[in-house]
């Protein structure tokens, strides 16, 4: 059971930070000088749906260390309370916008290499991360030459096979046409192999590729419109996208198709994408003549 008075706040690293919904907050031990995260949600039916998501999250630890590991959830009368270990670094994009362009393509193979691990982790256990996205990579440089990688928030995280009656809200710009239309019985690790292409799209494009303000159209969008090829991403690195993200551009409406042919196209769309060591593969053949090469080692 965790003690408070253990832990004294610290106000750096952006933190407090205050979300829609939620709070959190930076401690540290007493006891070992460890750093780590608060995140606090009030208890009132405005919040339902962060507090399932905390509740959620506290499910999900792992033995990989790049995964979360110990996570504790309290609770009194007011308030959820998730501790987490602090992980220092900063996300994904913010990362990748800083480094030098020679240094990129580079910097993009370590980077399939090593989340294709941590996916091929999530696969054996069964676990689906559902919220594939640039902020929930967090990027710590070991040297000036690699760096780890860590994928946290499994705060929509599930087993498909293990799916109860909650209808979990998704991440509408990243997430894979069979979870956004709730068929998370068809889902596994291509759903989010589906949300990292997108997410390797946003990083080189400087914008995701599906943006709409009323979410019923971009919903529409996400589910019919194809990917749209823009000049900023090289083509070797297009095709391992497209290959990513295929889906079925459903020319009719999933609400006027029968059940029974709206899973057959997604089970075809889901089976025809990269898996995680196809990925890697992949990545290793992506070309350098773009300019983006660079003879030094130092990627930071």
């Amino acid at each position: 059971m965790l003690n408070l008075d253990q832990y004294e706040m610290i106000k750096t690293h952006g933190f407090p930070k205050k979300g829609k919904f939620s709070q959190s907050y930076l401690l540290k031990s007493k006891d070992t000088g460890g750093y780590f995260v608060f995140k606090t949600v009030k208890k009132n039916t405005q919040n339902y749906v962060a507090i399932r998501a905390i509740q959620n999250e506290a499910l999900f630890q792992f033995e990989h260390p790049n995964l979360p590991q110990k996570i504790e959830l309290l609770e009194n009368e007011h308030e959820l309370i998730l501790c987490k270990k602090f992980i220092a670094g900063n996300d994904l994009l913010a990362t990748f916008d800083r480094l030098k362009k020679r240094n990129k393509l580079a910097f993009l193979k370590l980077f399939a290499q090593k989340v294709s691990v941590l996916f091929n982790e999530l696969d054996q256990l069964g676990v689906v991360h559902g919220d594939i996205r640039p902020e929930n990579f967090i990027i710590h440089p070991t040297n000036n030459q690699d760096f780890e990688v860590h994928l946290i928030d499994f705060g929509l995280a599930f087993y498909p096979d293990k799916i109860d009656s909650r209808k979990l809200i998704f991440h509408l710009l990243y997430s894979a046409p069979e979870i956004i239309l709730n068929e998370l019985n068809l889902a596994t690790n291509k759903s989010d192999m589906y949300s990292l292409g997108l997410v390797f799209y946003r990083l080189l494009a400087g914008e995701p590729p599906f943006q709409h303000n009323n979410p019923s159209i971009l919903t529409n969008i996400v589910l019919t419109y194809p990917l749209e090829k823009v000049r900023k991403i090289p083509a070797d690195i297009w095709q391992t996208i497209e290959k990513m993200c295929v889906k079925t551009s459903l020319r009719t409406a999933p609400n006027r198709m029968s059940h029974q042919d709206l899973v057959k196209q997604l089970q075809d769309a889901i089976e025809q994408r990269l898996t995680p060591s196809q990925l890697v593969k992949e990545s290793q053949l992506w070309n350098t003549k773009y300019g983006w090469f660079n003879t030094s080692p130092n990627l930071f």
